[in-house]
């Protein structure tokens, strides 16, 4: 008999887990006593000078000084104090790093057992602003394999005194489960980036523990078939504005004084559907010679951007939209408002998009439908995209229910140019001397090769749940442990089957469990 393919093998999931669990009264009173969480742990109070040595810069080349102050506290007691920050930042002299990060190291923490990080903060009015704040503070958590996990970033109010923040932990977050510090910190390396000595205090640093809570319900198996690509994640957890792309590695694809037509494209095979209207894919051309790749928004932080918006509607059709800014660094209101200079719709929002630029300075946009449009842009704001330019192709999900849908993308190219530039990934890779990942999570950009067969993903938290297979319905039980590191994207475990390491069905039904022992 003919075996089916592996796609059609592995047509059964199940889980296993603390549901199959037989307890007696005895066991279910320790089970309750164990899932009651520890105590709030009180990172630092500041009573002593020592506790400021616990403090130190992690990176940045803003000058940076930690030190205790006895004479300032949160709670006004005089037998206390707080940690005294000093950042003299100065965009001249550092520009894209500068920035800081104050570090303190504390021993490995299960996160994902605590509600809040608080603390109490005050900010020297005296300080410089940044667009009517005192910047942009990211407060988050080391894991142990030194990766982060960032907080709710906030603006840093104006109002004087202090000031208590009160930050969410996401239980499912990457890693939550081995944090070993606390980080905050704030970058100003933009155009409108911070000159001056900035001072601040913090105090009263603390988790907050769970209480009386209940067993997780063990994790959900899924299956998703495989789309050969480029598969962009909206991964980032917490983040409706996040932006996925992979750009140029060189900054040499402007079409300004190209002799022959310049196309920009993609291929898109697979989008979110309709409940997820609204859920961009884009190409971004932003003109400049070392733009860091850190940067993951260049459509708000450049000040010169052309922006290729490609969306879905709630029926299935789709549209594009071309949008451009010149002189408008931190902010898109030119974007959306007189930089849109053209739209064009399509039956789908599936199959190739082309942007091309002609030499006579007309440019067209069309659709996988077949649909096209033609227009210009003035004389004026072509001569801000001369020179060296990055081209950028990716996702973004524009709003929260959004997060964790994904887009796979077939193929980029760029023609026209002196050195064209095209990627297939057929080989389930990208060419690090033509491209780089420019995300906010780059773990969820995933090159798919032409031989992967499906995608295995189960919901979180799984914290001692193993993956395992069987070959069939036989008896004996003969599960085991499948092979390969399944990665977190986004709030679910995922793990791709190729050809090359997937089991083999002898049988024609490959079953799977997730079991906790």
């Amino acid at each position: 008999m003919k075996t089916p393919p592996l796609w059609q093998q592995v047509n059964r999931l199940r889980t296993r887990g603390l549901a199959r669990l037989l307890l007696s009264a005895a066991a279910l009173l320790a089970l309750d006593s164990s899932l009651r969480a520890a105590s709030d742990i009180t990172i630092d109070t500041f009573d002593t000078s020592a506790s400021a040595a616990q403090w130190s810069k992690w990176w940045g080349a803003a000058p940076q000084t930690y030190e205790w102050d006895g004479t300032v506290d949160a709670d006004g007691s005089a037998s206390s104090g707080s940690l005294k920050v000093t950042i003299n930042f100065n965009l001249a002299s550092y520009g894209g790093d500068n920035q800081f990060s104050a570090l303190r190291p504390f021993s490995t923490v299960e996160g994902s057992q605590y509600t809040n990080l608080v603390f109490d903060l005050k900010w020297d009015q005296a300080s410089p602003r940044r667009q009517g704040d005192f910047g942009f503070l990211e407060p988050g958590f080391r894991n142990q394999d030194y990766s982060q996990n960032v907080l709710t970033p906030f603006a840093v109010s104006t109002n004087q005194g202090w000031i208590h923040v009160v930050l969410p932990i996401n239980s499912t977050a990457p890693k939550i489960d081995t944090i070993n510090g606390l980080f905050l910190k704030m970058w100003s390396g933009d155009p409108a980036g911070m000159t001056g000595k900035a001072v601040f205090w913090v105090d009263n640093i603390r988790l907050i523990a769970k209480v009386n809570v209940t067993p997780p319900p063990p994790p959900t198996l899924g299956i998703e078939k495989a789309l050969p690509g480029l598969k962009f994640f909206a991964s980032a957890p917490g983040n409706p504005n996040q932006r996925q792309s992979v750009r140029t590695k060189n900054a040499i694809y402007s079409w300004v004084g190209a002799t022959d037509p310049v196309t920009y494209s993609l291929t898109i095979a697979d989008y979110p559907g309709s409940s997820y209207s609204g859920f961009q894919t884009h190409i971004f051309l932003v003109p400049g010679a070392n733009i860091p790749n850190y940067e993951t928004s260049p459509d708000w932080n450049e000040p010169n951007i052309v922006f290729l918006q490609i969306g879905n509607n709630a029926d299935g059709s789709g549209y594009a939209s071309f949008r451009y800014k010149t002189n408008l660094p931190n902010g898109n209101s030119m974007l959306f408002g007189s930089g849109t200079l053209a739209t064009v719709g399509s039956t789908t929002v599936k199959g190739t998009w082309n942007l091309t630029f002609n030499p006579d300075g007309q440019i067209s946009l069309a659709s996988p439908s077949g649909l096209t449009t033609n227009f210009t842009l003035p004389a004026d704001a072509v001569t801000l995209f001369s020179g060296p330019l990055y081209a950028y192709f990716g996702i973004q999900p524009n709003n929260a229910p959004a997060i964790g849908q994904a887009v796979t993308i077939t193929q980029f190219q760029i023609t026209g140019v002196a050195i064209p530039v095209g990627e297939t990934f057929i080989g389930g890779s990208l060419n690090p001397d033509s491209w780089e990942k420019v995300a906010d999570d780059a773990g969820g950009i995933i090159p798919v090769a032409q031989d992967a067969i499906c995608w295995i993903n189960w919901s979180l938290p799984d914290k001692d749940f193993t993956l395992q297979y069987q070959d069939g319905l036989i008896a004996p039980s003969t599960w085991r442990p499948v092979v390969g590191s399944a990665a977190q994207i986004g709030d679910r475990r995922r793990l791709l089957l190729r050809a090359g390491n997937a089991p083999l069905s002898q049988t024609g039904n490959m079953f799977y469990q997730l079991l906790k022992p």
